[in-house]
């Protein structure tokens, strides 16, 4: 019984590790003049099957790891700038897909990140196909899904 109990609750324990912990969301209050914000967010959803980790990358600086319901900020001048999430694989980050933002001045936009197992088999050993997605979302879904997350 103790053989069984034990991966169920390193699982959970690698679960727990990828989900965001820090404050719940709170829009920046301050812009410098002339600048617009993005924001970039994970919906948290089931513990299992979220998948690892992605790396987000906006406007080539890289921002680190999103954790489900976790999300991140930047302060950005105006213009089209990509934001890039990675995804990783055994934690290193590999495929990765782009959306372009547009940027004015005082702009807010909102970049929805999904990662997801799709499939897991187990034909003599683990494994488990993994799919991202990410899109620019509108402000009224943006600012409703970002209100369930925490800071990264």
């Amino acid at each position: 019984m103790a053989a069984r109990i034990a991966p169920i609750a390193m699982l959970a324990l690698l679960a727990a590790a990828c989900t965001a912990d820090g404050p719940g969301f709170q829009p920046l209050s301050q812009r410098p003049a002339g600048k617009g914000i993005v924001y970039v967010y994970r919906p948290e959803g089931k513990t299992l099957g979220r998948g690892e980790t992605p790396y987000i990358e906006i406007a080539g600086k890289n921002l680190g790891m999103l954790k489900s319901g976790g999300y991140l900020s930047a302060t950005l001048p105006p213009g089209e700038h990509d934001v890039t999430v990675r995804q990783s694989l055994l934690f290193v980050p590999t495929i990765w897909d782009t959306v372009t933002v547009a940027v004015a001045p005082g702009s807010v936009s909102y970049v929805r990140v999904d990662q997801r197992v799709t499939k897991v088999g187990n034909a003599g050993f683990f494994s488990a196909m993994q799919k991202v997605t990410i899109e620019e979302v509108s402000a009224d879904i943006g600012q409703s899904e970002i209100t369930e997350t925490r800071q990264n």
